[in-house]
């Protein structure tokens, strides 16, 4: 449980690092379980541009994780 805890509580200090609307686009995707054509329509995007932020923010998310777990 304790190892569960410890390993939310690095999960959010990395999405702190993100800028808010990368931070927003994965809470939607990944917490929430919006689609792509719903995250589109809160952030009022299309969905390509949707598509392109989730995956930048994925990848900053993923070099932050990277970098930590050095």
């Amino acid at each position: 449980m304790e190892q569960v805890m410890s390993d939310n509580s690095s999960l959010d200090g990395y999405l702190a690092k993100l800028p808010d609307d990368e931070r927003r686009i994965l809470i939607l995707r990944y917490q929430v379980g919006h689609s792509i054509r719903e995250i589109a329509a809160i952030m009022n995007l299309t969905e390509a541009e949707t598509e392109a932020r989730l995956t930048a923010a994925r990848r900053r998310f993923d070099a932050y994780f990277d970098e930590g777990s050095n």
